[in-house]
C-alpha cells in the first residue's frame, strides 16, 4: 500500500516505513505528524483518487529530526566590472519516517459515480462500492478491485455500427486487461450477455463472450503488435474499435485490424460500456459510437 501526499508544495509517494526529507516543518523533534492531503492511495492493488484530496485518508508520521542540506555556492560574476560575490546555502528539512496510512474510513463511505452511470461487478459476493469510478477531465479514471462492467442505460446500438474508445494504461496496472463491451442484454440477471474487446499492460488482446451464466473466448490472450505498452512512468495510448459490418464483426487497436469475426456468432445488439477486470488502474478519454452506413443502422448515445 502507497499513498500520494502533498507538503510544503511538494508531492511525495510514501509507504509504511518510509524516511522522506521535507522542507522544514514547524514541528518538534520526536512529535507525531499527520498529513491530511493524501492526493491518492492505492491499497491491494486499487486506486483511489482525490478531488484535489482523498476524503478521510491520513498518513501518520514520526519526526525524526531536523537539519540542513550540503552547501550550494552561488558564485556571482561581472566582466569588466570587478564584481565577484560567492554565497553558500543550506537549505533547513525536516526528517520524518511514515508510521501509518490511515484508509479505514475512506472505505466506509457510500461511492458516487458519473452521473448516469452505474456499475455491475462479476464477481458474487464483491460490491460496486470498491470500484472507483470517477469524471476526471477529459474522459474517466476507473481502478478496479472486482471487475466490473460499467455503462448508461440510454447507450444501445443496432445494425450497422463503430464503436471507439481511447484510454491510457499504466505501468503499475494488473496484468488483467480493460476494453469496451457490447451486444448488451439482461445485464441484471444472471443469464447476462455481452461481447467484450479486451487489451493489456503485456501487448496482448482478447475477445470474451458472456451468455446464459458462460463465458467463452472466441479468441483468447493473443500477442499483437498494435498494443501499445506502458514503459517506466510512461502510460500507453490505445484506440480499441469495433466495427459492426452486416454479417461480420470487425476488432481494431490503433488501426490496425486484429481480429474478424462472424456477427452471428457474437451477441452484438444492445447496451455498450466499459469493461473493466479485477485490480486495473486506466483512463478512459473518450467513449463514442456512430452509425457505420446503411439505412437499417439504429444507434442511440447519451450525452
Amino acid at each position: 500500500m502507497y499513498a500520494i501526499i502533498e507538503t510544503c508544495g511538494k508531492q511525495y509517494k510514501v509507504q509504511e516505513g518510509d524516511v522522506i526529507f521535507l522542507e522544514k516543518l514547524a514541528v518538534e523533534e520526536g512529535a507525531e505528524y499527520t498529513f491530511d492531503k493524501v492526493l491518492a492511495v492505492s491499497k491491494e492493488g486499487k486506486m483511489t483518487f482525490g478531488s484535489p484530496a482523498v476524503e478521510g485518508v491520513t498518513v501518520s508520521a514520526k519526526v525524526l529530526g531536523h537539519g540542513k542540506g550540503r552547501k550550494i555556492i552561488v558564485f556571482k560574476y561581472k566582466p569588466k566590472k570587478g564584481y565577484r560575490k560567492k554565497q553558500g546555502h543550506r537549505q533547513p528539512y525536516t526528517k520524518v519516517q511514515i508510521e501509518r496510512i490511515v484508509t479505514e474510513r475512506a472505505q466506509t463511505q457510500e461511492r458516487q459515480f458519473p452521473a448516469g452511470w452505474q456499475v455491475h461487478v462479476e464477481s458474487a459476493g464483491a460490491s460496486a462500492g470498491e470500484v472507483n469510478f470517477m469524471n476526471m477531465t477529459p474522459g474517466w479514471h476507473i481502478s478496479t478491485g472486482p471487475a466490473a462492467i460499467l455503462f448508461r442505460p440510454e447507450d444501445t446500438a443496432s445494425g450497422l455500427f463503430r464503436l471507439e474508445s481511447e484510454s491510457f494504461l499504466f505501468a503499475d496496472d494488473g496484468l488483467q486487461g480493460h476494453g469496451v463491451f457490447f451486444g448488451g442484454q439482461d445485464l441484471d440477471a444472471p443469464e447476462a450477455r455481452y461481447t467484450s474487446f479486451l487489451l493489456r499492460k503485456d501487448g496482448r488482446f482478447q475477445i470474451e463472450v458472456r451468455q446464459a451464466g458462460a463465458t467463452r473466448t472466441p479468441v483468447a490472450w493473443t500477442e499483437h503488435a498494435a498494443v501499445a505498452i506502458p514503459s517506466g512512468e510512461e502510460p500507453a495510448k490505445n484506440v480499441v474499435a469495433i466495427v459492426a459490418a452486416a454479417d461480420k464483426i470487425h476488432f481494431y487497436i490503433n488501426s490496425q485490424q486484429v481480429a474478424e469475426l462472424p456477427r452471428a456468432a457474437l451477441p452484438s445488439e444492445g447496451l455498450f460500456g466499459l469493461r473493466v477486470r479485477s485490480r486495473v488502474n486506466v483512463h478512459v478519454t473518450s467513449l463514442t459510437i456512430a452509425a457505420a452506413g446503411g439505412p437499417q443502422a439504429s444507434v442511440q448515445k447519451g450525452s
